[in-house]
């Protein structure tokens, strides 16, 4: 089946410059998306800001392209004036921790992550020894809330993100998006997910998690269940690439689209985890 959505978003793409290996610079992997007739990209840095990138590689191109901030120790952790920066150079997600996770640090395995944890960091968590969320947090909560950006669960452990998801729609965030519940050291199971999606949060699940080269990869057809014991209303699909070993991070999320086809996921539900929840949660 060939897969045709026009406009498709993808929300989660890694490019150079970076601390780890990529495979394209922010204007290559921008410029592969325009070929491929996608409408917008949002590019993450375990690192460092990427919303002034994106104004810079927008002069250059006709698609959207937008950024985003993960909350790790590079920038100071759950860190409310990075937040506040970040928003005001119009980063559109804002990811808790991901490499510097205590949970990632403790649990994830692959060259990166375990490069991380070989630096000896405590790692962060969101909530204190008696489960009540640190400071911090409610203020960037409060921060992400009223920019109407997009909340990511980064690499949290699964009871960590629904705990997080419970406060942040007490708190009125209306754009909560899981990140790859099926990779590894994020794994959600069908109940944890589905419980996800009644509280109201979307559910992302990328193209990374399904590569056969990826440490404790999932094979397509555990997405599209999943997909369909959530909802396509619930979830979009994204690339999460930009690794050297892999193909350009537009051509894996087509690639991963045309897998699912094989595996029940319909050309209407592609439009929806394509473009139509990738679009509402951007604001394109």
């Amino acid at each position: 089946m060939t897969i045709d959505v026009d406009n498709a978003i993808d929300l989660h793409v890694h490019s150079a410059p970076d601390v780890y290996p990529r495979l394209l610079d922010d204007l290559e992997v921008v410029r592969a998306a325009e070929a491929f007739g996608m409408q917008a990209i949002l590019l993450k840095s375990h690192h460092t800001l990427t919303a002034d990138r994106a104004q810079m590689v927008q002069k250059e191109v006709g698609i959207q392209v937008r950024g985003g901030l993960a909350l790790n120790l590079t920038v100071g952790g759950l860190n409310p004036v990075a937040v506040e920066t970040a928003i005001a150079f119009g980063a559109r997600q804002i990811w808790m921790p991901t490499i510097h996770a205590q949970h990632c640090l403790r649990t994830a395995t692959g060259e990166m992550f375990e490069a991380e944890a070989r630096k000896g960091y405590p790692g962060i968590v969101p909530f204190d020894a008696e489960g009540q969320p640190v400071p911090e947090l409610l203020v960037i909560l409060e921060m992400i809330r009223d920019a109407g950006a997009i909340l990511g669960t980064g690499h949290l452990a699964p009871s960590e993100s629904l705990k997080l998801i419970a406060l942040a729609r007490e708190m009125k965030l209306e754009r909560i998006l899981i990140t790859h519940p099926i990779m590894s050291f994020t794994r959600f199971t069908t109940e944890q997910m589905q419980q996800a999606a009644d509280l109201g949060a979307i559910l992302e699940f990328d193209a990374l998690s399904c590569r056969e080269n990826w440490p404790q990869s999932m094979p397509p057809s555990t997405t599209a269940q999943a997909i369909q014991a959530v909802g396509a209303s619930r979830c979009v699909l994204a690339s999460d690439g930009g690794q050297v070993i892999n193909p350009s991070a537009p051509e894996m999320l087509f690639s991963f689209a045309h897998d699912l086809t094989q595996h029940g996921v319909t050309p209407e539900a592609l439009k929806v985890l394509m473009h139509d929840n990738p679009a509402w949660l951007l604001d394109v």
